[in-house]
């Protein structure tokens, strides 16, 4: 849709009551509990709105979060393919490669910073078009273009259903191993080797 803006922050005087996603949980937290986050701090939520009807056709929550020293993966390709791998907990073992460990020390020894994706819907009558895509592309640039002053190890979501899945797998994102919550994450390096964060 060609009245559709680019993604931009929540306004005060953004209209959030009319959004219906099909995500109950997603559309009354939007109407709910957006602005009251982003003004606490806990999330910063992005809309894409409708230039024409001055409606909002799409969200992605963004906030800050931590995954701990023993969720913390390296990197093992073969054959071109990328498998996520639970490092070691002892120090003098780990097997982490280069630039890993470049983005491991600008972060405490026992966490690392990570973004997350907590949240992300396109209201009904936008769906089909790709804004989903479109969103989770704008995070990602976000991501990678802020990680160094924020020492960003990663970009981490939990997609509710296969279909959303297979959209983040086709971004990049792989499975965390062994996780009961199916969290899926993206190293920020890689994100940048794929042209994330570069101006344009």
């Amino acid at each position: 849709m060609d009245s559709v803006g680019a993604p931009r922050l929540l306004r005060a005087e953004d209209c959030t009551t009319g959004f219906s996603s099909g995500r109950r949980s997603i559309d009354v937290w939007f109407r709910r509990r957006a602005w009251d986050d982003r003004q606490t701090g806990r999330h910063r939520t992005y809309v894409l709105p409708d230039r024409e009807t001055d409606g909002i056709a799409g969200l992605i929550a963004l906030g800050w979060g931590c995954i701990g020293r023993a969720q913390v993966f390296c990197v093992e390709r073969r054959g071109g393919l990328v498998n996520w791998i639970v490092s070691p907990t002892s120090e003098a073992d780990d097997p982490m490669t280069e630039d890993v460990l470049a983005e491991k020390a600008l972060l405490p020894t026992r966490e690392f910073l990570v973004m997350r994706i907590g949240r992300l819907a396109v209201a009904s009558q936008y769906q089909g078009y790709g804004h989903a895509r479109s969103l989770v592309r704008f995070a990602l640039q976000y991501c990678a273009s802020t990680a160094r002053p924020n020492g960003c190890f990663g970009v981490v979501v939990h997609p509710p259903d296969p279909s959303t899945r297979n959209m983040f797998h086709r971004f990049g994102f792989q499975d965390v191993p062994a996780d009961a919550s199916r969290a899926m994450i993206v190293r920020t390096v890689d994100l940048q080797r794929n042209g994330f964060g570069v101006s344009a």
